[in-house]
């Protein structure tokens, strides 16, 4: 289940679940292209599904990736928008 979330600069991130990849991509083009995705992190038995999928949301000094395991472990990331996390 990906996530999109668009930033004050219009450029659109998104988060999903590969696995137990939660990964990152992003579009300064309005979401026509996105980068090649990026990895945040191996989380072992990554909930990605059944509305527990990864979040992401945009705040005035980046991004917060938040996503959960199958135990219910809640994770949270924060990266500067330019896909460091």
């Amino acid at each position: 289940m990906p996530n999109l979330v668009i930033d004050l600069e219009s450029k659109a991130h998104l988060v999903y679940g590969s696995g137990d990849s939660l990964m990152y991509a992003h579009s300064s083009e309005e979401g026509q292209t996105f980068s090649n995705p990026s990895l945040i992190a191996v989380l072992p038995n990554l909930a990605a599904a059944h509305t527990r999928g990864p979040q992401i949301a945009a705040a005035t000094k980046g991004l917060v990736a938040i996503a959960c395991n199958s135990a219910g472990d809640i994770f949270s990331f924060a990266g500067s928008g330019a896909g460091n996390w």
